[in-house]
């Protein structure tokens, strides 16, 4: 079960304590105690002729805990249980090319415990720490794997640190 700050900063209805400042600097963890590897959004692909692929190093990280530091895409309609992180800020209207503007390199955070529920959006940066999954997308004519990250049942959010 999500505990803590994730609890408080996830769920639509909840607000932060006013008191709790947002600094871009300064990311939001989501995280558990279990040791990680670091990923950055430029190790995620590599191009080779005719196609963009998984780069080894993301393949190596399979169904092992990650953390990356990005931003969550600011969707008009946001998917349930999840969210995407990005390497820069990104605002989406769905309603003309839908995600379009999502970076190809994004990573799909999904938050089983909160399945069916919206997770209101953050500003500013935010670690995300869990389990690294790569696989096809949904979208069949998208030839891109898809990269998720799944949080853990014992996942928190906390103010973070940031990476180099």
């Amino acid at each position: 079960m999500l505990t803590g700050w994730l609890l408080l900063l996830l769920v639509a209805s909840v607000n932060p304590p006013q008191d709790w400042k947002l600094d871009p600097e300064s990311p939001v963890s989501f995280s558990s105690e279990a040791s990680t590897n670091i990923l950055s959004f430029s190790e995620i692909f590599e191009s080779v002729p005719g196609k963009i692929q998984p780069s080894r190093r993301i393949l190596s990280l399979v169904g092992k805990r990650v953390t990356i530091t990005g931003f969550m895409a600011h969707l008009e309609l946001a998917p349930l249980g999840s969210f995407y992180l990005c390497p820069r800020p990104v605002s989406c209207d769905e309603a003309g090319g839908g995600t379009a503007d999502i970076p190809i390199e994004n990573v799909r955070v999904i938050a089983p415990t909160l399945s069916g529920k919206e997770i209101r959006f953050l500003p500013g940066r935010l670690e995300v720490t869990g389990v690294l999954e790569v696989g096809s997308s949904s979208d069949p004519g998208e030839g891109i794997p898809q990269v998720r990250i799944i949080l853990d049942s014992g996942a928190t959010a906390t103010p973070g640190r940031k990476h180099q």
